[in-house]
């Protein structure tokens, strides 16, 4: 589904994101090897974690979001800059994936979701989509940088 924020719950995002510890410890294992060999698996690409233990920064978050509060397993800023693309792929252990764009000064960068384009390049366009089951990729960007937010949410346990 992809859907879009008003600008100022993007600025709060951004807040939000600035006010937490930078974690590059502990974090899940598709996402420690994209940070271990990001020169060769991303080329062209900057990434960011951040620390997901802040119950106020996950309740303000989910609550943004439009969801019920959830500790997600990892919060990330992908920034890609000319060149760089992310090839087809699937997030591991990620139920909800929610992809928000914070900038969107740029060419090309098509996000491809199930093999289908999708309108998804301005500032405060949400993606949301269960990344484990959701083939999806960014084609090579063009020109500029493209800056996404990236949260994973683990699926919800049903409770007899």
């Amino acid at each position: 589904m992809i859907y879009s924020i008003p600008e100022h719950s993007v600025v709060l995002l951004e807040e939000l994101i600035v006010n937490l510890k930078k974690n590059r410890v502990d974090l899940p294992p598709s996402q420690d090897l994209i940070s271990r060999k990001q020169d060769t698996i991303s080329p062209n690409t900057e990434h960011e974690y951040y620390d997901i233990t802040n119950e106020d920064t996950n309740k303000k978050l989910a609550s943004i979001l439009g969801i019920e509060n959830a500790t997600p397993i990892t919060i990330h800023i992908f920034t890609y800059h000319a060149g760089a693309e992310m090839v087809e792929h699937y997030d591991t252990n990620s139920y909800d994936t929610f992809v928000i764009i914070l900038e969107d000064k740029f060419e090309g960068g098509v996000f491809y979701l199930n093999g289908k384009h999708t309108e998804f390049k301005k500032r405060g366009d949400v993606a949301r989509y269960n990344g484990s089951a959701s083939p999806h990729e960014v084609t090579p960007i063009i020109k500029g940088t493209r800056k996404v937010l990236v949260v994973w949410y683990p699926k919800k346990e049903k409770l007899m």
